[in-house]
């Protein structure tokens, strides 16, 4: 499978993002999906660039831990069409529009990024997200994680932005995972607990 320039590099770095619905949100590379993929066995979607199909023979969700056959993965062309509308802020400079036409965009307008933190140049969007995700040491100086990352808020957020990130749409997701996850582990406890009784108090219940 050949990836173009755009393919290669990821999903697209946006600055709304954490006014996205999560689902639109690759869990590997924490941008908006990029020619989405969907692993059959659970539904998910990432992108193309971030599954590493020529490498391995299952692919392990990072949102559900469910493993895929690699020839059970599915572009997803109807979900990159549901995803062109999408509202998108330039993480660069002031334009908005909508995802279709940000590609265009980012070509014309920003051939060469430039890191808003730290002021570096690059001389292809691969190279300015992999700096402004992973490498950038005045952004991360800046940003934290968010406490919900592992129940599925992938989003860096500011010092002073957490309020404001608290009421997006993919950390209020995450906590509803976040206290699923709790009710079904308390249910589990009493479900245990009740297995226990002696047998005198079981025969009670069941009267």
């Amino acid at each position: 499978m050949h990836l173009n320039f755009f393919q290669a590099m990821g999903g697209f770095n946006v600055k709304n993002i954490s006014t996205l619905n999560p689902g639109y949100i690759c869990p590997q590379c924490s941008l908006v999906i990029h020619d989405p993929v969907q692993l059959s066995e659970c539904g998910h979607r990432q992108c193309q660039s971030c599954t590493p199909i020529e490498q391995q023979a299952t692919i392990t969700c990072s949102v559900c831990q469910t493993q895929t056959r690699t020839h059970q993965l599915m572009i997803d062309r109807g979900f990159k069409t549901e995803m062109q509308s999408l509202p998108i802020e330039c993480i660069l400079c002031s334009w908005s529009g909508q995802l279709r036409d940000y590609q265009q965009h980012f070509t014309l307008l920003h051939p060469h990024p430039i890191c808003p933190h730290c002021n570096q140049s690059f001389q292809s969007l691969q190279h300015f997200n992999q700096h402004h995700l992973q490498q950038c040491q005045q952004r991360h100086q800046l940003s934290i994680d968010c406490l919900l990352k592992p129940f599925g808020c992938h989003q860096q957020i500011a010092r002073d932005e957490k309020q404001q990130h608290y009421l997006s749409e993919q950390h209020q997701q995450a906590a509803v995972t976040l206290l699923r996850q709790i009710i079904a582990q308390r249910q589990q406890q009493s479900d245990a607990s009740i297995s226990c009784l002696p047998q005198d108090i079981e025969d009670r219940l069941d009267c």
